[in-house]
């Protein structure tokens, strides 16, 4: 992918969740048939460490926007948590995470904020979920149709077949996970194939995270006029109890004390070597689900070109058998698929390649047709 980037470091210790720290948007206005525009990031309302690095890129054609200081750390307020998706009318439709349970952990100013900017949020229930943000579990892929897109849905009913699968093919003994140790970094506890499929927490959370998703996917097909079945891509993913991060594998030796901010905390001290140690889990998370294996749906799209995590899962015959079913269903939705390792620096944390990066995107063509505009 020949995508210009920019790696950004802090002086002090800094949140690794570059996804969570804004929302791309743009302000723009038509004069005659120039449209002048200026991106602008919209930092969250959450207090993460680190904040202040986007300022740097304050610069021509470029506004950073922080419009509430606070020292709320609700993982809902991350903005891994908004996602969009183009709409019948030509506005995108706003996808957002909650506890219906807990209305109130979730930012009423900045959602009224959205709201001002012509904004309708479509809220979902994400409070299965230990990082509980919507780009866990929904993407999109373009496509060739009228619509445009297809959607990407993780799926953790397909995860657990293609791990029956193996066990009927007679692999049931082979570790579903394949990262191996590096340097400091620990390998996973093993779990066999069977050994998963047993496990009633796996089980359970499975049918528990598949229903919220169903909920969220009817609930998007309606408001974008109605999905057909060949245009929802279900990626097979694997999901678990999620007891401060089990199967991560703990930092041994010399890296023992390397700093990292945890999902929703405080940064904790640490040593200068800027690599993260494994932390305790935000205790509103402990006994929540996570994700086994990377998580494919949480990637990043340029064209049709995708980046996604390496799965690491069960190897039968040389081969990461549960990537390759990921692959087959990615590629099939028109994607070119490049991996990346993320299992040391943001799997074993509670995210994947969406959640530490984030992105400018392109202003479309028709924009300052109408007051206000958004992309992202």
């Amino acid at each position: 992918m020949n995508v210009p980037y920019t790696n950004l470091t802090a002086p002090t210790v800094a949140d690794s969740w570059a996804q969570d720290h804004f929302e791309p948007m743009y302000a723009a206005v038509r004069r005659g048939e120039a449209v002048h525009s200026v991106s602008v990031l919209l930092l969250a309302d959450r207090n993460a460490a680190g904040m202040e690095q986007w300022f740097r890129q304050m610069g021509p054609g470029v506004a950073v926007l922080r419009p509430f200081q606070t020292e709320d750390a609700s993982t809902y307020n991350g903005t891994g948590n908004i996602e969009s998706f183009p709409g019948p009318d030509g506005k995108n439709v706003v996808v957002i995470g909650r506890d219906p349970a807990k209305p109130e952990l979730l930012s009423a100013r900045y959602t009224g904020l959205l709201k001002a900017q012509g904004i309708d949020p479509l809220y979902v229930d994400t409070s299965w979920s230990a990082v509980s943000h919507v780009d866990e579990i929904l993407g999109l892929a373009p496509a060739s149709s009228k619509r445009g897109w297809k959607l990407l849905v993780a799926s953790p009913t397909d995860g657990l077949a293609v791990l029956q699968r193996l066990k009927e093919q007679g692999k049931g003994g082979v570790n579903v996970f394949s990262r191996e140790r590096v340097g400091p970094f620990a390998a996973p506890t093993p779990r066999s194939i069977d050994a998963v499929l047993a496990d009633p927490e796996v089980q359970t959370r499975t049918k528990v995270a598949q229903s919220a998703i169903d909920a969220a996917v009817a609930a998007l097909s309606q408001r974008v006029g109605g999905l057909a079945q060949d245009e929802i891509v279900k990626v097979p993913v694997l999901v678990h109890k999620n007891p401060t991060m089990e199967g991560a594998g703990p930092i041994e030796g010399d890296g023992a004390d390397m700093p990292f901010l945890s999902r929703g905390g405080s940064a904790a001290p640490g040593n200068a070597a800027g690599l993260p140690a494994v932390p305790a889990a935000p205790a509103e998370a402990v006994f929540k689900t996570a994700f086994l294996l990377p998580n494919a749906i949480n990637g990043v799209l340029h064209g049709t070109d995708y980046l996604a995590p390496t799965t690491f899962g069960p190897v039968i015959d040389g081969k990461d058998a549960f990537a390759a079913e990921v692959n087959k269903v990615l590629s099939g939705a028109g994607l070119k698929v490049h991996s990346i390792d993320t299992w040391f620096t943001l799997h074993q944390f509670g995210g994947d390649v969406h959640c530490g990066t984030n992105a400018l995107r392109e202003v479309p063509t028709n924009a300052g047709t109408t007051p206000t505009s958004r992309a992202g």
